[in-house]
């Protein structure tokens, strides 16, 4: 009874344009929300080369720190990075200096028994290399705090970036999964109407 009432109120034309109309609208709001996702990955993507240029920069400037640094060595004659007291047996306290050096280089000691350096250089020659400890330690702290920058907001971005394109598709596959199918138009029968004329 339902259906014939529908039937009765909304002829097959009417039917046919509610759902053209209908589908229109559904792929206007698709079209709609694919260009805000398409506009979404466009930032991303440009945020992420903003990313790579100051990473680029801040790998120029540890670079230019580093050869600083190896300048600084040279002068004072020492290839050390950070230093340690420690106390041995018969020899009382010794200067233990660690080399760390770059992420290229390999790590040596050197041990200099402190009497002997405060007998061997002079006060500023000791100035300058607690300078120079100074400068390196600073040096390292950068290198790792860049490294851990890069790596973080490389990782967030990237998951960002994935999400988003997943997303994306995601709904994309979703919309063309439940379009709905394009329907001719309802056309009259107007051969048929002319002919019940002619015999009338």
């Amino acid at each position: 009874a339902n259906s014939l009432s529908d039937a009765i109120r909304f002829p097959p034309c009417s039917r046919k344009l509610k759902n053209r109309v209908a589908a229109q609208s559904a792929r206007d709001r698709k079209k709609a929300r694919m260009t805000e996702l398409e506009q979404q990955v466009v930032e991303l993507e440009e945020e992420n080369k903003k990313l790579l240029r100051e990473n680029q920069l801040l790998r120029e400037r540890t670079c230019d720190l580093a050869r600083e640094n190896q300048e600084l060595r040279c002068r004072l004659g020492f290839d050390a990075l950070k230093t340690e007291v420690e106390e041995e047996e018969g020899s009382g306290f010794h200067l233990k200096i660690l080399v760390t050096g770059s992420a290229e280089s390999a790590a040596l000691r050197l041990r200099v028994p402190l009497q002997q350096v405060q007998a061997q250089q002079s006060p500023l020659l000791i100035v300058s290399t607690w300078i120079l400890m100074a400068v390196t330690l600073q040096t390292l702290s950068l290198i790792c705090y860049w490294a851990f920058w890069t790596v973080w907001t490389q990782k967030c971005y990237s998951n960002m970036l994935i999400q988003s394109q997943r997303a994306w598709k995601s709904w994309r596959k979703n919309s063309l999964e439940k379009q709905i199918p394009y329907q001719p138009p309802c056309l009259p029968l107007w051969g048929l109407i002319t002919c019940t004329q002619n015999l009338s």
